[in-house]
């Protein structure tokens, strides 16, 4: 039997949604991450980064857009040990500037 991972990093805070900046309990790659996880029973794995981005939807894009510059690489907050045992992995992040984050 075959075995699915979605792994994501989702911004939940001020985040753009709809056309305007509003304070999201869960970011908009989570929503996703958790309904595609129930319709292909899929194992889930959030990425968090040790030092948080800011609550702040402008000081958040600010630090990404600098990280991006600098080809950065976040660390990762309890990182996965191993994903051998999966045969499918799907990646969800946010499209900040048609790029993905560094945390990868």
């Amino acid at each position: 039997m075959s075995k699915s991972l979605i792994v994501y990093f989702s911004h939940n805070k001020e985040n753009y949604f709809s056309g305007n900046i509003v304070n999201l309990e869960k970011g908009n790659v989570q929503v996703i991450a958790e309904t595609l996880s129930t319709m292909i029973d899929a194992d889930v794995y959030q990425i968090k980064e040790v030092d948080a981005y800011p609550f702040d939807y402008h000081e958040c894009t600010s630090r990404a857009s600098e990280e991006l510059k600098n080809n950065a690489r976040p660390q990762i907050l309890d990182p996965l040990e191993s994903i051998d045992e999966y045969d499918t992995i799907y990646l969800g992040y946010p499209n900040w500037w048609s790029t993905m984050q560094r945390l990868l």
